[in-house]
Formats: structure tokens, sequence, C-alpha cells
């Protein structure tokens, strides 16, 4: 009986230490999984912060590109008001220009260039008026 006790010992820890080798295989098996998914969740973080690194400075171009456009537009704003401070009122232009007819018909109506035939003096004298006229 004492034989069949040690067999019976024995196959018992032969099972464990094939079960205690398994398990150690698998926690070596799970250890390298683990590691590897380390590696993995590093990774990602490294690629992760380089794309909030990205972001941000393209949020960062953004808003550059947000104040250069609304720097553009107080320029073209100011400059449409200069415009606008130096364009011509023709309206004002039409009444000058009707007034300054009417004045220029009234001076030069009553000039008539003299006749071919009249005296020196006459030329003269139409002249004179003229050119009186002109300079004013």
């Amino acid at each position: 009986m004492g034989f069949l006790n040690i067999k019976f010992l024995i196959s018992i820890g032969v099972t464990l230490l094939i079960a205690l080798g398994g398990a150690g295989l698998e926690i070596w098996r799970l250890n390298g999984a683990v590691s590897s998914a380390k590696a993995e969740t590093k990774d990602v973080k490294d690629k992760l912060e380089k794309e909030q690194t990205k972001l941000a400075l393209k949020e960062a171009e953004s808003q550059i590109y947000a104040a250069n456009l609304s720097e553009c537009n107080s320029k073209i704003s100011a400059q449409n008001e200069a415009i606008k401070s130096i364009a011509l009122d023709m309206k004002n232009i039409r009444q000058g220009q009707a007034g300054l007819r009417k004045e220029i018909q009234a001076k030069y109506e009553k000039m008539e260039p003299p006749p071919r035939d009249s005296s020196c003096e006459e030329n003269l004298a139409y002249y004179e008026r003229l050119f009186r006229g002109l300079g004013k």
C-alpha cells in the first residue's frame, strides 16, 4: 500500500508541477502581452500629444488668420471712407456749372466781334474788353 501512496503522491506532484509550469508559462505570456500593451499605449500617447500639438498650432494659425482678416477689413473700411470723403458731389458741381454758365453767357453775350470794316480803335477796345473779361 505504501507503494500506491507514493505513486499517487508522485502523480499529484507531477500534476501540480505541470499546472504550476503551465501557470508560469501563462504568466510569462501575459507579462509579455502587458509589456507590449504598455508600449502600444505609449505610442498612442505620443501620437495623441503630436496631434494635440498640431491641433493647437492650427487653432493658433486660425486665430492669426482671423485677426489678419479683421485688420484687412478695417483698413478697407478706412480706405472706403477716405474715398467717400474725396468723392465729388456731382449735384453741387452741376448746380455750380449752371450758375457759372449763366454768368459767362451774361458776360460774353454783350461782346460781339466788331465788323471787318471797323476802325482800329474799335478793334482795340473790343479786345481790351475781351481780355479784361477773361482776366476776371
